[in-house]
């Protein structure tokens, strides 16, 4: 379950716009580390 719901959060963050996710402090790039953050050493 948790990993459907990070996989979730991906999809919604990849439907954002580079200007929706820059004024959240996310580079497109940096999406999956961002999501993962708690479970990758990054």
């Amino acid at each position: 379950m948790e990993n459907m719901s990070r996989h979730q959060e991906v999809e919604k963050l990849n439907r954002m716009s580079d200007r929706q996710l820059a004024d959240m402090g996310i580079a497109r790039q940096d999406i999956v580390r961002h999501v993962f953050r708690d479970r990758v050493g990054f």
